[in-house]
């Protein structure tokens, strides 16, 4: 009976200890490949849609939503497409249809016409980066022009406050300098972007443009010696009008004083056959002048 006791009571007391040990809770994990009810092919999951300059808030906006959906890997390459007979084929398949339609939904019908004949989703992405994400001079450019001329002008702080950030994180994508010489490289296109915004554009915007364009920037003292050749040319040509305008005004005196100065003398036209004047003056062969009033045919001499 003893030993009958013992035995139940250690297996009570085994029992006990099962029982009062915690449930540890298996916590369920989401496969890229998984589709719910809400992933519609036709559901806009991002706004605002891409239209050209927008496209660095486009990108993040769409990123963060693909991403909380678990479906960015589709789009980065980090879920390729696996081989026909792979048991997750017909899943990549259904998965890369669905985010393919994403991204059209997010485009402006202007232009989603042109990206329809892409079917991957990675290279639908890299299309659209490399089309409308190219992060050139003169992106940047207008960057730092909108930061220096944004003002509050009447708006709530939130809203202007919200303005500067998201210009400043556009700007941010440009300039991620990583070593001293990328900072000492940004440095110096910050001062060439300084240089460039003071200009006037009516007089030198060509040039601007031209220099912005270049891959990669040219340094501030390329551009100055571009823009000072640019300032002697156009004083040249001025002062080449200047000369000409000179030249033609000094002719056209010349020959109202020798007009004036023949004028009653005895010298004959063999043009007209009047006198006053000969036939290298005569105004009926080389034709009348803006500043000749008279009329013509009540002039005797012409």
């Amino acid at each position: 009976m003893a030993t009958s006791s013992s035995t139940s009571s250690s297996t009570s007391s085994a029992l006990t200890e099962v029982v009062a040990q915690p449930r540890v809770k298996t916590r369920r994990t989401i496969s890229p490949y998984d589709l719910t009810s809400s992933d519609n092919p036709g559901t806009l999951i991002s706004k605002p849609l891409l239209c050209g300059p927008n496209y660095d808030e486009r990108a993040n906006n769409l990123r963060l939503a693909l991403k909380a959906r678990k479906k960015f890997g589709f789009v980065d390459g980090t879920i390729p497409q696996p081989p026909e007979d792979a048991a997750d084929y017909e899943d990549w398949i259904a998965n890369n249809a669905l985010v393919i339609s994403w991204i059209r939904l997010t485009i402006e019908e202007n232009l989603s016409s042109s990206v329809s004949h892409i079917h991957d989703s990675s290279e639908l992405w890299t299309h659209i980066q490399k089309r409308f994400g190219v992060k050139n001079g003169q992106r940047v450019q207008r960057l730092k022009t909108e930061l220096a001329n944004c003002r509050q002008k009447g708006l709530p702080i939130e809203t202007y406050y919200g303005k500067l950030t998201q210009l400043w994180g556009s700007l941010a994508d440009y300039q991620r300098a990583k070593t001293m010489e990328e900072v000492r490289k940004e440095r110096e296109e910050d001062k060439l972007h300084q240089f460039l915004m003071g200009l006037d554009d009516a007089l030198y915007g060509a040039v601007k443009s031209n220099l912005l364009s270049r891959v990669p920037l040219p340094s501030l003292e390329e551009a100055y010696n571009a823009l000072c050749l640019d300032e002697e040319s156009k004083n040249l040509s001025r002062d080449n009008e200047v000369r000409a305008d000179g030249v033609s005004f000094a002719v056209q005196a010349n020959l109202h004083r020798k007009v004036f100065e023949n004028r009653g003398s005895s010298v004959s036209c063999t043009t007209c056959g009047r006198t006053g004047h000969i036939a290298d003056n005569c105004f009926r062969k080389i034709g009348y002048p803006d500043w000749w009033v008279e009329n013509p045919k009540q002039n005797s001499n012409f």
